[in-house]
């Protein structure tokens, strides 16, 4: 038996589902749990996956993440 690579897949039938039909979607959102007494600025880091079925049961995949550093942030937390 030959051994795949990890950049191979096995094709898989397409989904029988209507196209925009949402399979998934999430969103996360974290702080850092450095904000103290002292503390400039923040980080807050945020993270969003959706998944949608498009043209001929195709699965498409989205995924965005996003790191802020917040001074103004920094200040209300601190109060």
């Amino acid at each position: 038996m030959e051994e795949k690579s990890p950049e191979q897949f096995e094709p898989v039938e397409p989904l029988q589902l209507a196209t925009g039909t949402c399979v998934h979607e999430s969103a996360h959102s974290m702080l850092s749990s450095n904000a103290a007494e002292g503390v400039r600025s923040v980080l807050v880091v945020s993270s969003r996956m959706a998944m949608h079925v498009v043209e001929d049961g195709r699965l498409e995949v989205r995924f965005a993440r996003h790191a802020l550093l917040h001074p103004r942030l920094a200040v209300q937390v601190r109060r």
